[in-house]
């Protein structure tokens, strides 16, 4: 989280590319005088000062600049697997040639040091192997310390999907249950842990915590900025501020990002299991999954290889920050970690000859349950730390993860059976972007154009139903004013079309009554409900909105 800088904010929902944005900054409040993180010392190089003191380099001017910033690479023939992939996790990706793959890794680190960007890390596996492993740059710019394989890095939110497969594992040894009511569990604490004004109707679950569906907002700023020099439990950081867990909209209909749900379940978790959050994990999914560089804690080994993160001028560092909610996006990562984390995505629970999940629990972690949308049978949306969205028509699942100074992404394509992880040390949105959209071709770079699946004639009248104006009916962090925000769905030559004031109108295709996609998308990402109130939701890519009932 950044606490020195008011970052701008989206009245819609931001999903996990944003999943870091934070509420507005008080007036007068100071930055936070904590310390940057720091490596072993080396010289820096004259030529490196001069053309940092010049500004970005072209790329040209960077591949003969970047001397002290070697590649390392992790050779991957002796990670391949001998088992073959399962049936329900579609076709294997093709083998990848080396020649492309050694263009793409390129072509990041040329976006690396367009951007002047200290250190970066990829990591790109497929159904049966992990292809690459690389570091780029440096760790530290004082020090000049090389990224090497052992480099760790914050990989912020996306602690979100490694706390889904937790409590999904929880679940399978029968400690809980995602979608039984919060209430029939609950510690006796001191401390209210939530507020739910239709608690009698619409009881919270843990599930509603991981998919943001409790009808709450985002942390505070108290949460956000809280002055923490060291981890510190989860009962301690859900006393810091009990009112910021209100339900200021009816649960289980919207989507509205909010890093306290995840918080909560943690902290549910531990209860549970009888142990701290982190040694459960350590338990039960790292050591399995062979993940031993990874942490939620900053113990010695982590604070010893841990790149330094930086601000958006990729110049200034960040110090460690010490979330209050470590399920939510606590976690560091030695790069090689990830690979295979991805590959049991891609294999449907099973890595290596080893079942540890079963199939329909990696789809439980990807499909959304607790929305309005997801009861009409949408898929594109946030599951339990994993989201679904499209990119040229293909269907990806991801999460993005912003550390404070480092910006990730992990995303793979369950079709064409390949995955990918990418993290900056640097609070800069337009490098990770370029990254991403060339990471993202080359997931989809051997399949075929999907197929749109054909527009539904639907009678007008089952049209009309959604037509009028819509109000905004959620938000992350509320401004003044966020309600008074309009959408207008219209119906135009047999089409409904969106249009938020000031915004251009745009299509909708019919797939079914209550869901919809856009011309471009291959599967339903705009849905319809009518609610028990009378009122119709509106959910998609495009925000939350309500049409009140009429009187």
């Amino acid at each position: 989280m950044d606490i020195q800088r008011a970052r701008p904010t989206s009245a819609s929902t931001p999903g996990p590319t944003a999943d870091r944005a934070r509420p507005p900054q008080p007036a007068g409040q100071q930055p936070s005088t904590r310390q940057p993180v720091s490596g072993p010392p080396l010289i820096g190089l004259l030529i490196i000062g001069l053309l940092n003191a010049f500004g970005p380099p072209s790329i040209a001017a960077a591949d003969l600049a970047d001397l002290p910033s070697p590649t390392h690479t992790i050779a991957t023939d002796s990670i391949a697997s001998d088992s073959q992939a399962p049936a329900d996790a579609n076709r294997p990706s093709p083998t990848a040639r080396q020649p492309d793959l050694d263009a793409l890794l390129a072509e990041i680190d040329a976006l690396r040091r367009r951007h002047d960007i200290a250190a970066t890390a990829v990591v790109l596996v497929d159904n049966e192997r992990t292809l690459a492993v690389r570091t780029f740059g440096v760790r530290n710019r004082t020090e000049r310390t090389p990224a090497d394989p052992e480099t760790r890095f914050k990989i912020g939110s996306i602690s979100k999907a490694i706390t889904g497969l937790a409590l999904l594992r929880a679940e399978d040894l029968g400690l809980l249950g995602l979608d039984r009511p919060l209430t029939e569990r609950l510690p006796d604490l001191d401390i209210p842990l939530f507020d739910n004004p239709w608690q009698a109707e619409t009881p919270l679950t843990l599930a509603m915590l991981m998919e943001h569906t409790a009808g709450w907002h985002d942390m505070s700023r108290d949460e956000f900025d809280h002055p923490a020099k060291q981890p510190i439990p989860l009962t301690e950081a859900l006393a810091v501020r009990p009112a910021s867990r209100r339900s200021h909209w009816r649960p289980g209909v919207f989507s509205e990002y909010s890093n306290s749900g995840p918080g909560l379940a943690g902290f549910l978790l531990e209860r549970a299991a009888g142990e701290s959050f982190e040694t459960f994990v350590e338990r039960e999914l790292f050591a399995p999954l062979g993940m031993t560089g990874s942490s939620f804690l900053p113990d010695p080994t982590t604070l010893e290889n841990l790149a330094q993160g930086y601000d958006r001028d990729a110049r200034s560092p960040i110090p460690y920050w010490h979330i209050l909610y470590r399920p939510s996006g606590g976690l560091n990562v030695r790069p090689a970690d990830m690979a295979p984390l991805l590959r049991l995505l891609l294999r449907r629970g099973e890595l290596d000859g080893r079942r540890l999940f079963a199939p329909e629990r990696i789809d439980r972690l990807e499909t959304p349950s607790t929305t309005a949308a997801a009861s009409a049978g949408t898929r594109i949306g946030y599951a339990l730390g994993i989201q679904a969205s499209q990119h040229r028509g293909h269907t990806l699942h991801s999460h993005g993860g912003d550390g404070d100074g480092y910006l990730a992404r992990i995303a793979y394509s369950r079709t064409a059976g390949r995955g990918y992880f990418v993290v900056i040390t640097a609070f800069d949105h337009r490098p990770l972007n370029a990254m991403r959209q060339r990471l993202s071709d080359w997931l989809i770079a051997d399949l075929p154009p999907p197929p749109a699946p054909p527009e539904a004639r639907l009678q007008p009248e089952s049209l009309t139903r959604w037509t009028g104006t819509y109000q905004l009916a959620s938000t992350r962090f509320p401004q003044p004013g966020w309600q008074d925000r309009r959408l207008t769905v219209s119906l135009r030559n047999g089409r409904l079309h969106t249009q938020p004031d000031g915004q251009t109108a745009r299509p909708l295709i019919a797939i079914d009554p209550r869901r919809f996609r856009r011309p471009h998308e291959t599967e339903a990402s705009t849905t319809f409900s009518l609610l028990p109130d009378g009122s119709i939701a509106l959910q998609g890519p495009l925000g939350n909105w309500l049409k009140p009932a009429p009187p």
